[in-house]
């Protein structure tokens, strides 16, 4: 794809989206309508955020989608789950840091032996874990 070709489809991209929060347009549409997908339509606005200044913002709850931030509530509302999610991923970076590679495998299997579940999140997901693994208060927390 040449420069100016990515440069026009840049614009058109900005051009879709909507002023206020109140109607993002879903990024789904936004790739369909620029013909590509999902995943460059992702790391263009990460692109036109970082190198170009334009402050989209995104909206993960229905109806969800990209929008352009008018306001500090909304730059504030925009920016609150990148930073959740940004905290998240430097924990799951220091947890790996801190795992010993040579005796991971040993404490996997003997922390499943006896084991009960817990739902993660808001997936809904099943994971065994044994109490032993976790210090109490994590325990606790990952009941709630």
């Amino acid at each position: 794809m040449s420069e100016e070709t990515l440069t026009e489809q840049l614009e058109q991209l900005v051009a879709m989206l909507p002023e206020g929060a109140e109607n993002p347009v879903s990024i789904a549409d936004i790739a369909a309508r620029l013909n590509t997908n999902k995943r460059t339509i992702t790391a263009w606005v990460a692109f036109l955020i970082n190198h170009k200044g334009v402050p989209i913002g995104s909206r993960r709850s229905t109806p969800s989608g990209y929008y352009l931030i008018t306001s500090d509530e909304e730059r504030n509302n925009a920016i609150a789950p990148l930073t959740a999610q940004a905290l998240e991923e430097l924990k799951r970076a220091e947890k790996l840091r801190s795992i010993d590679l040579h005796t991971w495998r040993n404490n996997f299997n003997d922390n499943k032996k006896v084991t009960t579940g817990v739902r993660l999140n808001t997936r809904s997901c099943f994971v065994p874990y044994s109490r032993r693994s976790f210090p109490t208060d994590t325990v606790s927390t990952l009941k709630k």
